[in-house]
């Protein structure tokens, strides 16, 4: 860190204040003092275009820099200096900070379209740290006068393969793009990003018009993505309207649509204009519905929190209306996605659930029982039960086109209530269903090991011999069955 000088508050006065007599006097002594971003006498000097003080303090201070390798070129530069770029440009032309940035750079980042003319034939070509060239910052910053001036850095990219007409078309500059479109449209970047999938991730929808005009829809970057998937992720509606007479239906690498990304991404009103890709499918089998659940997977989750004790409500109050829309549409195009997959599910989990109560009835494990079986849900529910059973409730099921959808959402539907119904039995069974085997009075709450049969009362207990009443295994131990409220 610069530590301060007890002057420098009096030189920089001096130097700013155009003191030239004082500053004549004491340049000897007082020359090199910085403040605490190591900027000189001699830089503010620049900066202030004041060539007299220059010409004084410019053998003592012409090769120090501040703390980021700047010249006082170019704070002439940035500040438009012309007189004092000449003077100054012999001695420091082609030096860059220490991330790069060159004089020509700074006037192009502020317009000086004089300065960039006279910096021009020492520094172009130069680029920064990150590749960018003094064009590129002109079309970012939209500076459409320089563009003449520094055409001979066209088809340049940065480090990221962006080019100079991609920084235009991020910025929304459509005089920018049309001067270097002939240059520079074909050129794309690193992942094959085209111009246009560039405009339609800014949204810059008079530039997807121009480049729609070019030629350039229909398009994919390496990841078969397209300027349509772009802007439907964003939910850019005015870019997903321009862009969907040309790109509908189209898949990418892993097969998604452009309503997929929609729907990945919770973007409704997108969803709305792009709905005839519902019955498409991705490489594995997914539906845009069945990505517009994704944020609700969480279920195993979810349970583990004493607040959820209605973990089947309160999944259906998360239901988005974005999952809404997608599942009326699905039963509009007479698309039931995945049906066989779902029944197979469903007729899974019921079985299982059956032998499970069948071992464990009555028995604390219902605990580990619940667990179990949400962590199964888990990973089906976004793709089969949430669909079908929890939107169906809050839809209606609207009418299908044939009657074997009908058939299959009125049999899909059974069947959840059928397993819903059962789980909800179980977890509220009544006493009756519970009593002792022997006495047929009280409640049975003896575990027996190994076979784990809940079928007798501790009070009968020593009735017993040596096995289960209900197997006939030899017990080798016993426990105590707490029962949930």
């Amino acid at each position: 860190m610069r530590s301060y000088h007890p002057q420098m508050d009096t030189w920089f006065d001096a130097v700013v204040g155009r003191n030239y007599d004082f500053v004549r006097e004491n340049v000897k002594n007082m020359a090199g003092i910085s403040n605490f971003m190591g900027t000189t006498g001699l830089c503010k000097a620049a900066a202030a275009g004041d060539l007299e003080m220059v010409k004084i303090l410019f053998e003592s201070e012409k090769d120090i820099v501040d703390s980021r390798g700047k010249t006082a070129l170019m704070y002439a530069a940035e500040n438009g200096h012309t007189s004092v770029i000449s003077f100054l440009m012999p001695y420091m032309a082609k030096k860059q900070t220490h991330d790069k940035t060159t004089a020509l750079m700074y006037a192009v980042w502020k317009g000086h379209k004089d300065a960039v003319t006279l910096l021009l034939k020492e520094e172009q070509g130069l680029t920064q740290y990150r590749g960018m060239t003094a064009l590129m910052q002109a079309a970012r910053y939209k500076h459409t006068d320089l563009c003449e001036l520094l055409l001979s850095e066209c088809g340049r990219q940065d480090n990221c393969g962006f080019t100079a007409l991609l920084f235009a078309t991020m910025s929304g500059c459509i005089d920018f793009v049309k001067k270097l479109w002939d240059k520079e449209g074909s050129i794309t970047g690193l992942n094959g990003e085209t111009p246009l999938m560039t405009a339609a991730r800014e949204n810059k929808v008079d530039l997807i018009d121009f480049f729609i005009s070019k030629g350039q829809a229909g398009k994919k970057d390496a990841e078969g993505k397209t300027a349509l998937m772009s802007a439907a992720e964003r939910g850019h509606i005015q870019s997903i309207s321009a862009l969907i007479k040309y790109e509908k239906n189209m898949q990418d690498n892993r097969g998604m649509t452009a309503l997929m990304y929609a729907a990945s991404h919770s973007k409704l009103d997108a969803a709305k204009i792009l709905k005839d890709e519902v019955p498409l499918k991705d490489k594995n089998g997914r539906t845009a519905l069945q990505y517009a659940n994704l944020q609700y997977m969480d279920i195993a989750t979810a349970t583990m929190k004493p607040e959820n004790k209605n973990l089947a409500t309160q999944h259906a109050q998360e239901i988005s209306p974005l999952s809404i829309f997608l599942f009326n549409e699905s039963l509009q195009h007479a698309f039931i996605p995945t049906s066989r997959t779902f029944k197979s599910i469903v007729d899974f989990l019921v079985r299982a659930f059956q032998s499970y109560k069948d071992e464990y009835r009555g028995y604390d494990e219902i605990i580990d029982f619940c667990d179990r079986l949400l962590d199964v849900m888990a990973s089906f529910v976004v793709d089969f039960i949430t669909p079908f059973y929890y939107v169906s409730l809050t839809l209606g099921i609207p009418v299908a086109k044939d009657k074997q959808d009908v058939d299959f959402t009125n049999s899909a539907n059974r069947m959840m209530d059928t397993l819903f119904q059962e789980i909800e039995e179980f977890l509220s069974d009544d006493s009756d269903s519970l009593v002792c085997c022997i006495c047929l009075d009280k409640l049975r709450n003896v575990i027996l090991y190994p076979c784990k049969h809940v079928v007798v009362c501790l009070d009968c207990l020593e009735t017993l011999k040596d096995s289960c009443p209900y197997c006939r295994t030899t017990i080798k131990d016993k426990d105590i069955v707490d029962y949930l409220d």
